[in-house]
């Protein structure tokens, strides 16, 4: 295995982000509260080393198709039937056993313009996983001086597959990894939301979020979420569903946390985010509990084209990748504070 390597990004304004070739991860981001004092605030692991000791998806980028795939089976729109790994029950999960996350990147340093940047390249071959044709997959991370991190996503294929990458950080906007985002607020510009079954999976159905728990378009105290008695929440722990994001608006996602004063602003190109509130963060954990991570304690907002869409369309759109086109997609953070 290649080394794991550390890249660290630092703007003009003081935050720093800590960049990792394991899984081209985001593996700290630290930035100032309101009183300017400088916190990191994404969950993460005290060594690298540990995050190969099990597979958490910390901050790492997720694919060749983020989220899951019903009984890791569907067909191509060319009537290619696959068979993919079975990673979670009898699912298809964050691109099987040998994902993004779990892969070591080759890695490249450089400028845009002013801006610092990092690009890591991944190259997967055919058949990996069930997945048809190599691809060649190239994530960027830009730090500007106007406190934005942006993301890029850009990959090519030599076959018909299947591609849909997120980021799988997790947030906790209060800096401190051992509290929960109980009273994080959260705001999310969304008509409709995506249904689940037990295993997480969306059952096929589009909703609206109008007089629901999933009406997040005014803000609301993640505290009010988790302990809703809405079956879907009680049998997730919190939060793990898909949302429609209004792609006309330039307030898409907002995340806040009153007492540091920290805001994350996120713009992407994508149509929908998953949102997952650490429900499966457990004090049990050997591994969670040494880094002082414990049940929601923090937040990830996974950017990306609906989950499970191949078996759900038309309507929940394409995670298709045709043989010679060129894919591109991006999402921005934007850190401030109130």
């Amino acid at each position: 295995m290649e080394e794991l390597k550390e890249i660290i990004l630092e703007n003009a304004l003081g935050t720093r982000v800590v960049l990792c070739n394991y899984g081209a991860m985001i593996k700290e981001i630290f930035t100032r509260d309101k009183h300017g004092n400088p916190s990191n605030i994404v969950l993460t692991l005290p060594k690298k080393e540990q995050y190969l000791a099990k597979r958490t998806f910390l901050g790492a980028t997720v694919g060749r198709v983020a989220g899951r795939i019903s009984n890791g089976r569907c067909v191509l729109p060319n009537g290619e039937k696959l068979y993919l790994s079975k990673n979670e029950k009898d699912h298809h999960l964050h691109g099987g056993y040998l994902g993004f996350d779990n892969q070591v990147w080759s890695t490249k340093v450089g400028r845009k313009g002013q801006d610092k940047s990092v690009s890591f390249y991944l190259k997967a071959e055919d058949g990996e996983q069930g997945y048809p044709g190599e691809i060649k997959v190239k994530v960027s991370y830009i730090l500007k001086d106007s406190n934005q991190l942006i993301i890029q996503y850009e990959a090519v294929t030599n076959k018909d597959t299947l591609f849909n990458p997120t980021n799988h950080t997790y947030f906790n906007l209060g800096g401190k990894i051992d509290k929960t985002i109980n009273h994080h607020i959260l705001k999310v510009n969304s008509e409709y939301y995506l249904p689940i079954n037990k295993d997480s999976i969306p059952i096929g159905t589009i909703m609206p979020t109008n007089g629901t728990i999933f009406n997040l378009k005014d803000g609301i105290i993640l505290e009010e979420i988790l302990r809703n008695k809405d079956c879907s929440i009680k049998e997730q722990n919190g939060l793990n569903h898909p949302f429609l994001l209004n792609k006309d608006s330039t307030e898409q996602l907002e995340l806040t946390e009153p007492i540091s004063g920290r805001v994350l602003n996120i713009i992407t190109d994508c149509p929908a985010v998953v949102i997952y509130t650490g429900n499966h963060f457990s004090e049990e954990d050997s591994l969670l509990d040494k880094s002082g991570i414990r049940k929601h304690g923090g937040i990830a907002l996974e950017c990306q084209q609906l989950p499970d869409a191949i078996n759900n369309q038309p309507h929940f759109g394409n995670s298709v990748l045709k043989q010679g086109d060129r894919f591109f997609s991006q999402t921005i953070y934007t850190f401030g504070c109130v």
